[in-house]
């Protein structure tokens, strides 16, 4: 993360773009979270600079649609990649409403697929206890 927060310090003073894969990895979901708050607060401060980010991350989607209500209306435009069976990807932009949410069901099945994985973990945890405490015998 150390990097990103130079490389977002630079930003801060001289503009530019910063693109980043995934700078969630490895990161507690605090740290995440304060991330996409140094990140929303570098552009909402430095008029001349963008930040494109590719993210696996719902705290970074929710940052960025937080910030598109407030500091920065207008300016987030997030968009859905995809990779078909050849390899060849495609870019689907998501348009925001006025208030920040998204005009197409795209974030919304992610975020159910992530819901999906999140309950049967869960149920596989449950499991594996009940079986070794002897109740699923």
């Amino acid at each position: 993360m150390f990097p990103v927060v130079v490389a977002l310090a630079h930003l801060r003073r001289a503009g530019g773009t910063l693109c980043v894969e995934e700078p969630e990895g490895h990161l507690h979901p605090r740290l995440q979270k304060g991330l996409a708050a140094l990140i929303v607060e570098v552009l909402s401060a430095q008029p001349n600079a963008s930040v494109v980010l590719e993210t696996h991350s719902e705290l970074f989607l929710v940052a960025a649609l937080t910030a598109a209500l407030k500091p920065l209306a207008e300016a987030v435009r997030l968009f859905w990649v995809e990779t078909n069976a050849e390899g060849a990807a495609t870019i689907e932009p998501i348009p925001l409403d006025p208030t920040g949410r998204p005009t197409t069901p795209r974030l919304e099945q992610a975020f159910a697929t992530m819901g999906a994985m999140e309950r049967d973990l869960i149920q596989a945890r449950r499991a594996g206890v009940q079986k070794s405490s002897g109740r699923g015998s």
